[in-house]
């Protein structure tokens, strides 16, 4: 039997909290979900992955460009925000803490209810709106958290 060798991560090459061209170890995770509408104004999902971003003058910039059929940004949602999604009637499905992306492809998050152990699987519809709230320290849930301005596209070079 052969021995099956561990992998081994240098963190002196590759550091995971630093964005640009010399993260190679966080290519696949995602630094955040953008969520927006598109041109027939329903609801879409895009994971931004850590090499999607550049930092320069201290300000992120996507080196990628938007979808296709881009309208309008809604928000970004890290790991650990607490969401309301509610269906296309106004009706709330669920709420619950964002964990991680499940399937982009799919629109299936990862999702934890109730402060549960274990994390729900949970597809979000074309019609859902959804909903950022503020937790406080203690727990308590605050006012609905409008999201800033999105990430700009790197300015083109001349």
């Amino acid at each position: 039997n052969p021995v099956k060798q561990s992998q081994r991560k240098d963190t002196s090459i590759a550091k995971l909290d630093t964005l640009g061209n010399e993260n190679v170890l966080s290519a696949n995770k995602y630094y955040c979900i953008e969520i927006y509408k598109d041109k027939q104004n329903k609801t879409a999902l895009r994971g931004i992955r850590y090499v999607d971003l550049v930092k320069r003058n201290k300000k992120l910039y996507l080196a990628t460009p938007y979808p296709e059929g881009y309208q309008e940004h809604v928000m970004y949602l890290f790991a650990n925000d607490y969401v309301r999604i509610y269906d296309g009637r106004n009706r709330l499905k669920f709420e619950g803490y964002y964990r991680s992306v499940e399937n982009i492809n799919e629109k299936k998050l990862n999702f934890k209810i109730n402060n549960g152990v274990l994390s729900t699987k949970k597809g979000i519809a074309q019609k859902d709106i959804i909903k950022k709230y503020n937790v406080d320290i203690l727990g308590k849930l605050g006012g609905e958290v409008r999201c800033s301005v999105p990430f700009m596209l790197l300015p083109e070079k001349d």
